[in-house]
């Protein structure tokens, strides 16, 4: 993937940056095309340092898989709901 390159179809909140550079890691590694980037704010005190994952299939079985590897994931949907 190409730097820069956010445009993918979902997206996996995380709770901090280190859960986030963790998850982007672990998905590469698990064969997901996945960009890493900062959210422009957080909308509610329980996100976090507000980073997201963003990746273009198969969003349930990566949360699955990054929760069950101790990834604090916060939220995740559809790029074009993205709040």
């Amino acid at each position: 993937m190409k730097r820069g390159d956010i445009l993918k179809k979902y997206y996996i909140k995380v709770g901090s940056v280190t859960h986030a550079m963790k998850g982007s890691q672990l998905l590469s590694a698990n064969g997901y095309k996945v960009a890493l980037r900062r959210n422009l704010k957080a909308h509610s005190s329980d996100e976090g340092c507000g980073y997201s994952l963003y990746i273009d299939s198969n969003v349930e079985e990566a949360v699955r898989f990054l929760k069950s590897r101790n990834v604090n994931v916060i939220g995740y949907g559809d790029v074009s709901d993205y709040r």
